[in-house]
């Protein structure tokens, strides 16, 4: 089927083959540089659009120009006919469901931003009571009965980030703390930090910078007891972030993760130049370290 804009030309010519009348020759003029600007790809149409659409106005659904009644748009361009919903409809359910992503999107930015600012709060609170601890200070015990009286903190069970000052990194003397229980006995608590390299077990390379923590008392770590054959580290600086932990705690895998918190170390791959005192506990143990091993700290 030729263009309808050809048909339309073609219906508007006299017996001698001329357009008899100015305004309607000018409008063929303009259907004829159109069909060739489309057919040259110089002007892209929509979808039920041609060149008779350019120059005349829309046309009315059960009548187009050029074709005669009852050739709908749709019929004559093969243009799908949508059922349910209309166009504008679609639009804007659409709208709309664009608005909702990005509200959600939003709040859960807002809660990620919420969850790392308490993580900050409570790493900031881990290494303030861990440096207590290795000072010997006392922490009030935060309860409501009256007749309790302050107790020694010893672990913090958080993993979180912290932006507060690190550990000391000098040996802290040992401190007595002497503690009044109900019955008015005097308690005393030993706590000795000692600086130390902490090795891994397959071929004994240094993976970071830690403390060892001594407590005459049982130790935890995040709730769990210490084994007999580990020391409560703190990791202090990283030097193989990507190398695993002998004890994994939970998410805590590697010694980049577990940076700035404490941790379970096997005593036979830690390198000191202190000897580890002797504070009758579970965690007893006289052995000195090797010669060769003195003077860690020059490594760095």
């Amino acid at each position: 089927m030729p263009p309808r804009s050809l048909m339309w030309c073609k219906g508007s010519e006299n017996k001698a083959h001329e357009i008899q009348y100015v305004n309607v020759k000018i409008m063929a003029e303009k259907l004829v540089e159109h069909e060739k600007q489309i057919k040259d790809g110089d002007l892209k149409l929509d979808p039920g659009m041609d060149a008779m659409s350019l120059v005349f106005v829309k046309d009315n659904d059960g009548f187009l120009k050029g074709v005669g009644t009852c050739v709908t748009t749709s019929r004559y361009f093969n243009i799908p006919i949508t059922k349910g919903s209309s166009k504008e409809q679609i639009v804007d359910l659409k709208f709309e469901l664009q608005n909702e992503r990005l509200e959600l999107q939003k709040k859960d930015e807002e809660l990620k931003a919420f969850s790392t600012k308490v993580k900050e709060q409570d790493k900031t609170l881990e290494i303030v009571l861990a440096h207590l601890e290795s000072q010997g200070k006392m922490i009030p015990n935060l309860t409501s009965h009256p007749n309790q009286s302050p107790t020694q903190v010893f672990s913090v069970d958080k993993n979180v980030q912290s932006h507060a000052s690190p550990i000391t990194n000098t040996i802290t003397e040992k401190a007595q703390i002497t503690d009044k229980t109900l019955t008015n006995e005097p308690v005393t608590r030993t706590m000795k930090t000692i600086k130390c390299i902490l090795e891994y077990p397959n071929n004994r390379s240094n993976v970071a910078y830690g403390t060892v923590y001594i407590s005459s008392e049982r130790q935890v770590i995040h709730g769990v007891p210490l084994q007999d054959d580990c020391y409560k580290i703190s990791i202090d600086e990283v030097i193989k972030g990507d190398a695993f932990l002998p004890y994994q705690n939970g998410d805590i895998k590697t010694v980049e993760e577990a940076h700035q918190t404490f941790v379970a170390w096997p005593k036979y791959i830690i390198k000191y130049d202190e000897k580890i005192p002797h504070m009758r506990s579970t965690q007893n143990d006289n052995v000195k370290a090797p010669r060769s091993k003195k003077h860690v700290y020059n490594e760095r």
